[in-house]
């Protein structure tokens, strides 16, 4: 039958939400072999790891089929859009398959599958491991590997009699009844890297079977009546939870909770849904948007109205699945949805843009024209709970750019913009919310066909490296570390980043001695210089000065002086808890992480001072030594971030 790249299909896989032309038809093929089971790619993508169901992706990337038979030397396979049909029973060989050559007819890029457990039964054991990376061996074949632990792991059960495995969270059982518990991580742990146990053994108890380094199984028994919570987690990392999920057993209470909607019932206006006194804990529950025609509008924490919700009125349910039937509890209605007032539309962020290869910021863009009625525009950006008011602006052809930076640690956090300004009457006039992140912008690159050929892969790197910078810098941080900014890549997304096993390599230029000034007109003296992390990576310059009379500290790319990059007045309320003044020459950009940066002290055009040197690599060189496992992570994520947009810059 016909078949191209006309025919989509959504499957229920996850990784992608589906697919058109061969992809498409493989997600529906793996769909009526598998179901609901969730799809990962695998590591290893050796011709002994293939079977029956799995989804091959060949040809340089190019080409989806699925394997219908498994031989010692070839598989059999169905694809969609093969000569514009569907087709049955081309096969491949082993060879071709393996043949390291992407580009040549049947090359092996990746395999999917939707098996819960691994096709290859190694024993893994840690060799090594610096922070997330972990060196594994196979004690059976000696096989090694190179991963990143899993943030979060898949988790299954099986009940006794059920001949497949069903993801079930939170999990229902009746006194006496048992289950099998199965997770799998897409990415390796070791074997002593898992720990599972249950809350309340009264309620339940759980022994563990077999563990590897890709999944675990155990057995799940109901002995009481009440709630236990089983809880899978990391023994390193602070016993991070990598999964958790509550047990029900005996009757199951019905849904009990209030919910109630804040915000304007206005077209452009956000809705919030606000849930109290819920008797099921926030992972069991979701939540569904509706209009009164039983229209569903969305299943986010928040909604924005639309032009199409002018004339309705709209409620937000809070939903449980309760051992396969659905329960709900629904909100009162809104206000009928008026039209949005002709002055909000002015407001609007017409554009958005990011830059990354200078520094991780966002800038939203408002018509000039828009504001004509108005002055004193500004931004209100809120991030993580906190807000800031943007009043700094340029002005770019026909719009006022505002730029909000972001710091490493929060490229993953949504920032939200609301436009302001003030009438002809001085009332200050909002305009229409916007939200986005940087995490976002990376993932909607890296997933755009316009972005995948060879042209793409020093830009597709640049974003890989950034995420991956993020999740250093949170972790270093602290910060959402349960949630890292790359979690969401796949296997070949990863691959189009720096191989982060490569070692870093770091010269030092620092230098205090750079250039000298005679000691007759030497009036201050640089002592110090390091660095500083804040929403941008910058340099401090810590100097001593008898009188900071009419000095000044200028930051040049040369020792002699001639290109000036920054000067800073000399402030005695710059001054550290060491009694060094200082000063902060943040024009750095991230393709300058390896660029030596020169400081001297100058009384107009007279220097007086030593010039010391300095750069950011100096610093990671300085810092190598000290074994600090997280801060040295940083540092090699953002070196090797700044490598990547030395290269995408051309610098």
């Amino acid at each position: 039958m016909p078949w191209t790249d006309s025919n989509t299909y959504n499957w229920n896989g996850g990784i992608y939400t589906g697919g058109g032309g061969c992809a498409g038809f493989a997600f529906a093929m793996s769909d009526a072999a598998f179901g609901t089971l969730p799809a990962r790619i695998l590591i290893e993508t050796s011709y002994d790891a293939i079977r029956p169901g799995d989804i091959l992706r060949i040809n340089n990337d190019g080409h989806s089929v699925i394997v219908l038979q498994k031989f010692g030397d070839h598989v059999v396979v169905a694809e969609g859009n093969f000569n514009s049909t569907v087709h049955w029973g081309r096969t491949f060989t082993k060879t071709e398959l393996e043949n390291p050559d992407r580009t040549q007819n049947g090359s092996l890029t990746y395999i999917m599958t939707r098996y819960p457990t691994d096709p290859i039964e190694h024993h893994y054991v840690e060799q090594s491991r610096n922070g997330d990376e972990v060196s594994l061996v196979c004690t059976d074949c000696g096989q090694t590997m190179n991963v990143t632990l899993s943030e979060k792991i898949l988790t299954f059960f099986q009940r006794d009699g059920d001949p497949g495995y069903t993801i079930e969270s939170p999990l229902y059982l009746q006194d006496g009844e048992g289950v099998t518990f199965l997770w799998y991580a897409r990415k390796a742990f070791s074997d002593r890297a898992i720990e599972a146990v249950i809350s309340n053994e009264n309620v339940a108890k759980f022994s563990n079977g077999l563990t590897e380094a890709f999944g675990a199984e155990g057995r799940i028994e109901a002995v009481g009546e009440g709630v236990a919570y089983l809880t899978v987690r990391s023994v390193y990392d602070n016993n991070k939870v990598l999964a958790s999920m509550p047990i029900y057993v005996g009757p199951v209470p019905s849904l009990q909770c209030t919910v109630e909607i804040s915000g304007e019932a206005k077209s452009g206006q956000k809705l919030t849904a606000v849930v109290k006194d819920c008797n099921y804990p926030e992972e069991m529950i979701s939540l569904k948007w509706m209009n009164n025609k039983l229209r569903t509008l969305g299943r986010k924490k928040t909604y924005t109205v639309t032009d199409n919700d002018i004339g309705t009125r709209i409620s937000c349910a809070v939903v449980l699945i309760n051992q396969g039937l659905e329960e709900s509890i629904f909100s009162a209605y809104t206000e009928l949805i008026q039209p949005r007032d002709p002055k909000d539309d002015n407001l609007v962020i017409a554009k958005k843009t990011l830059t990354l290869y200078d520094t991780i910021a966002i800038t939203f863009k408002i018509p000039a024209q828009a504001l004509s009625e108005y002055h004193d525009p500004y931004l209100e950006v809120t991030q993580n709970g906190k807000t800031e008011n943007l009043t700094n602006y340029d002005v770019s052809g026909d719009y006022y750019v505002f730029t909000y930076r972001v710091a490493p640690h929060n490229m993953d956090d949504v920032v939200t913009a609301m436009p302001h300004a003030f009438n002809a009457n001085n009332e200050d006039v909002k305009g229409v919310e916007f939200t986005y992140s940087v995490a976002e912008y990376c993932y909607n690159m890296l997933g755009k066909p316009d972005y995948q050929s060879e042209d793409y892969a020093v830009f597709r790197r640049l974003l890989v490296d950034i995420l991956r910078y993020g999740d250093a810098a949170q972790i270093y941080a602290g910060h959402n570390v349960d949630a890292l900014a790359s979690r969401n890549l796949t296997s070949a997304q990863l691959a189009m980043g720096t191989n982060i096993n490569e070692p870093m390599t770091y010269v030092s230029v620092k230098d205090s001695e750079a250039a000298t000034v005679n000691d007759e007109d030497k009036l201050a003296s640089i002592e110090k210089a390091a660095l500083y992390l804040e929403a941008t990576v910058n340099i401090q310059f810590k100097y001593t000065a008898n009188n900071l009379s009419n000095l000044r500290v200028a930051v040049t790319e040369d020792k002699a002086g001639t290109v000036v990059l920054a000067e800073y007045a000399a402030d005695a309320s710059k001054i550290d808890d060491n009694g060094l003044y200082y000063v902060t020459f943040g024009n750095l950009n991230a393709a300058q992480m390896r660029k030596t940066f020169y400081a001297t002290v100058m009384q107009g055009d007279k220097k007086v001072s030593n010039t010391y040197c300095y750069s950011i690599e100096s610093y990671a060189a300085s810092m190598k030594d000290k074994d600090i496992p997280n801060l040295d992570n940083l540092l090699d994520a953002m070196m090797r971030y700044g490598d990547s947009a030395k290269i995408y810059s051309g610098n």
